[in-house]
Parts: structure tokens; sequence; C-alpha cells
């Protein structure tokens, strides 16, 4: 089955463009843009301002339940806990996407 999924053709699965790292790193910029863009509102208001504070919100929000869901696979990997928590909290998927693909580290 050939599915167009934007730029790419699917072929009964998902794109691998759609999980390279430019692409990644695409959304991830459109992130850090839609929270920097609603802290600068709430200093200087600006034209739809109120739908960035909501967008902002949203992220926030299902990245938190996102968090509540994956803090398990957070605690399986090395460094400092708090650090996958922001990150997953800034990033959700894009973030714990990738640790899921690596092996458990062993204690």
């Amino acid at each position: 089955m050939r599915v167009a999924y934007g730029a790419a053709i699917v072929h009964g699965a998902r794109s691998k463009t759609l999980n390279s790292l430019p692409m990644q790193n695409t959304f991830k910029a459109a992130c850090l843009a839609i929270y920097l863009a609603s802290l600068v509102g709430a200093v200087w208001p600006f034209p739809g301002v109120t739908l960035v504070h909501y967008l902002a919100l949203g992220l926030l929000a299902i990245h938190a339940l996102e968090l509540l869901a994956v803090l398990r696979l957070l605690r399986q990997q090395p460094g400092a806990l708090i650090d996958g928590i922001t990150l997953t909290l800034l990033f959700g998927l894009l973030h714990w996407s990738q640790l899921a693909k690596r092996p458990p580290v062993k204690d």
C-alpha cells in the first residue's frame, strides 16, 4: 500500500525521513519557538499572543502526560533524572523516543 505522506512515500510503514535527525531538530526548534514566543508575549503582548499561550500550555500539558508514561524509562537512563524530565517536558516524544531505542542500562 502506497500512501503519500508529506514529501515521502510510505510503503505500509512510517517513513524513515520523519524519524531523521534533521526533521527532529526542526520539530524541536518549533517547540522552542512556541515557548519563546509565549514568554515574549507575556512581556510584550502582540496580536495572537493568546493563541500562542494556549499552544505553549497545550504542549506542556501533553508533555507532562508523556512524562508520567515514560518516567520508568527515564529512570533507567544514565545521567541525572532532572535532565530527562526537563527535556521530556520541553520536547516530549522527540526526546524519549530516542531513549526507547537504546538498550537498557545494566546496574
